[in-house]
Parts: C-alpha cells; structure tokens; sequence
C-alpha cells in the first residue's frame, strides 16, 4: 500500500486481506468495502472495468452490504455487475437468489 496507494490490484488485495481477516487479528469489514470501492474506483479509470478482478470487488462489495443488512444496495452493485459481464455466474446464480 505504501509503495503504490493507488494501484487497483494493490487495492483490492489489501481489501480481501482486510476481510477475511478475524477482527480480533486486525480484520475490517468497514475498511475493506472502502478498499474494494476505491479499487473498483481505479480499475474505472484504467478502462479496466470488466477486468474479472472488479468483477471480482463487486461481488465482494454486494456480499459486504448484504452482511450489514443493505439487501437493496447489495441488489444494486450486483446489478451492476451483470451489466458490466452479464454471465456472471456467481452473481447471477449464486449472490442475487440469496436476496429473495
């Protein structure tokens, strides 16, 4: 993070880490949606959006709005998401139906 801040891969590795790291060791939900919106963020202005790795931030990003009790914002990134690659599986068939 320190060497390139504002690299999207750098981004987006710091926000899974910052996720599926226990709280009780230094995980944080909230700074990993903020690392895997700014990645997501930067992978926009590198006309890299449908990298699979924003794919990838998007699904997370829902996932993390879910686990707060935001279903309809969690409804809204996937969307977005199958707007960007609409044969997302894990989106499509996986994330959405965990909605209804």
């Amino acid at each position: 993070m320190e060497e390139n801040p504002s690299s999207p891969i750098v981004l987006k590795l710091y926000a899974s880490n910052q996720y599926f790291t226990p709280e009780m060791w230094g995980g944080n939900k909230d700074l990993a949606l903020k690392a895997f919106k700014k990645s997501t963020e930067y992978f926009g202005k590198n006309n890299q959006e449908k990298s699979w790795m924003n794919l990838d931030n998007l699904a997370w990003i829902g996932k993390i709005y879910q686990e707060e009790g935001q279903p309809e914002i969690a409804k809204l990134t996937w969307k977005k998401a199958l707007e960007i690659e609409p044969n997302f599986y894990w989106v499509s068939k996986g994330l959405l139906p965990t909605l209804n």
